[in-house]
């Protein structure tokens, strides 16, 4: 089974994150220092407040978020947890995990303005013949998170070989690696897509209201101040 939290940040009007970081992994604390935009931070914030949620709710050991890391690819895991991955897009954060299998997810937001044709050499002769036959952008960004998502879950991403193999239909091979591909129904001006490997698994979407998100990690930080 693979649960897909979601949460939309475009009401979350802060412009000091301090009290929400402090408690964090200091690699998490690294990353968002190095954001430079406020934007940035929230999303990235949110996507790893996400992931603590999940931790809390699925784990006897909530201190196992304590233990988040990035492997040699920079994919994120945490030892002794569940396979999980993360992706954010403009005002909205996901987070994907699963009992079964390791998963990649992608998400991006429709952007009209967008040059295809800029980002053409980064794509197989396949890919690039396909994006020639392209009537709209939203064609384009379909392609582009399903081939993401892929190698989320291989833990290379799009710099780690988005032109070395093909997303054809719903599946795809990388690395002698078969991947199932589904697209994912967030919010109309958004594409999403999970990926995992073998046949698809039961999916459960959820929204976190960034409300219930922010609240939780006040709780999580007054308990980090008391231990």
């Amino acid at each position: 089974m693979i649960e897909i939290w979601f949460c939309d940040c475009s009401e979350i009007h802060l412009t000091n994150l301090t009290p929400f970081v402090q408690s964090l992994p200091k690699l998490i604390q690294t990353e968002l220092a190095s954001k430079e935009l406020l934007t940035d931070r929230i999303l990235s914030l949110t996507a790893k407040l996400l992931i603590r949620k999940a931790v809390k709710d699925y784990s006897t050991d909530a201190h196992l978020f304590d233990f988040f890391e990035r492997n040699g690819k920079g994919k994120p895991f945490i030892p002794w947890w569940l396979p999980f991955n993360i992706a954010h897009s403009k005002d909205i954060a996901v987070l994907a995990f699963s009992k079964d299998s390791e998963i990649g997810i992608d998400i991006e937001v429709i952007d009209p303005t967008i040059d295809i044709e800029s980002l053409s050499h980064l794509f197989s002769s396949f890919k690039q013949e396909k994006m020639t036959k392209y009537e709209s952008v939203n064609d384009f960004i379909d392609m582009w998170v399903r081939n993401e998502a892929v190698l989320k879950g291989e833990g290379t991403g799009i710099t780690g070989g988005i032109n070395q193999f093909d997303c054809r239909g719903n599946f795809a091979e990388l690395n002698n690696v078969k991947w199932a591909l589904k697209k994912i129904s967030i919010h109309e001006s958004y594409i999403c897509y999970i990926a995992t490997k073998g046949q698809y698994k039961e999916i459960t979407l959820r929204e976190i209201m960034a409300e219930e998100l922010f609240e939780d990690a006040k709780e999580c930080r007054a308990m980090s101040q008391l231990a």
